[in-house]
């Protein structure tokens, strides 16, 4: 599978104030979601807080990442279940090394 790296992704809140204001309420209600800091047992230490922010795919720290899958190439086949070499039948920009293997 294809993934890409998300990082280094820094926060930009708008000059006015009640867009900024909006945007600061929207963060810490999805920093709630994330974390449940309305469980009987919150998420506290940062360890556990990394750990919740991967799984929700959540970032509120300047040094984290994420690995996504490329969801837009698709696949004629499984590459364990059929034929060993998967062949891409739709994708939105061009692959090398399937011309290289071509030719």
């Amino acid at each position: 599978m294809y993934r890409k790296h998300l990082s280094d992704f820094n926060v930009f809140l708008s000059n006015n104030p009640s867009t900024s204001r909006k945007q600061k309420a929207r963060f810490k209600r999805q920093c709630a979601r994330v974390f449940k800091y309305n469980k009987l047992t919150p998420i506290t230490t940062l360890e556990d807080k990394l750990a919740a922010g991967r799984r929700y795919r959540f970032l509120f720290l300047k040094s984290q990442h994420i690995y996504s899958v490329i969801h837009h190439l698709k696949y004629k086949c499984h590459p364990y279940k059929g034929s060993p070499d998967p062949m891409i039948i739709h994708s939105t920009f061009l692959i090398t090394y399937i011309l290289e293997l071509t030719i």
